[in-house]
C-alpha cells in the first residue's frame, strides 16, 4: 500500500503498488485479490498509443527515404513500466511511471499483439 501525502511530503510507493490500487479503485476489487506481473516485454508507449504507423507508400518504395523514416519512427525504450493486472473477474494493463516530482502515476492501456513480420 502506498504512504499518505503528509504536509506536502509524499512516501514511497511501488509503481507495481500503483498498479494495484489503481485497478483496485477501477474495479472495487480488494488488494489481496489482485495479481501484478511485469511485462517487461511490452513498450508503454506502445500499450497506449498503438504500434507504430507504417510509411506512406512512395516512402516504402525508396530505400534511403524507408531507412531514414524508420530511423525518425524507431520506438524508443520508454521509461515506464507495464504491468499486466488481473482479479475480480478483470484483466487489464497499465503503463507505470514516474512524475517529475517521482510521483507514482500509471495509465490504462490495451494490449495490441503486433501482426506477425513486424518488428
Amino acid at each position: 500500500m502506498c504512504w499518505l501525502v503528509v504536509a506536502g511530503v509524499v512516501g514511497g510507493c511501488s509503481l507495481d503498488d500503483r498498479a494495484r490500487n489503481e485497478f483496485s479503485r477501477q474495479f472495487t476489487c480488494p488488494t489481496n485479490a489482485i495479481t501484478v506481473q511485469e511485462r517487461d516485454d511490452l513498450n508503454a508507449d506502445e500499450l497506449i498509443w498503438g504500434p507504430p504507423a507504417s510509411p506512406p507508400p512512395e516512402v516504402a518504395k525508396d530505400p534511403e527515404r524507408l531507412a531514414l523514416w524508420q530511423q525518425q519512427h524507431a520506438l524508443r525504450p520508454s521509461s515506464r513500466t507495464v504491468f499486466h493486472v488481473q482479479g475480480c473477474k478483470h484483466d487489464t494493463f497499465y503503463a507505470c511511471g514516474r512524475s517529475n516530482k517521482g510521483h507514482p502515476m500509471c495509465s490504462e492501456g490495451t494490449y495490441r499483439p503486433r501482426a506477425s513480420g513486424s518488428s
